[in-house]
């Protein structure tokens, strides 16, 4: 089917050194972009999970304080309550 050049040329492009280079980028591209799909998967899922299970409780007391500030800065101006 092919001539024997043919083959012979065939073969000595696909060992050439810039199309070995090429297919070593183009593979360590594809294992990276699936490592981070991974990663971003398995942490999306974590934190899917982890927002379900924690529930962040409001403490009374941190209300507290903020109430005390206002009535200072009222007494620094000088405003009395009637």
């Amino acid at each position: 089917m092919f001539s024997r050049e043919m083959l012979l040329i065939f073969a000595e492009v696909l060992t050439s050194w810039q199309v070995i280079l090429a297919a070593v980028i183009v593979l360590l591209y594809i294992s990276l972009v699936n490592y981070v799909a991974r990663l971003s998967r398995r942490s999306s899922f974590s934190m899917r999970m982890g927002k379900a299970k924690k529930k962040k409780k409001e403490k009374p007391a941190e209300a507290a304080p903020e109430a005390d500030s206002e009535e200072a800065e009222n007494d620094e101006l000088g405003l009395e309550e009637e």
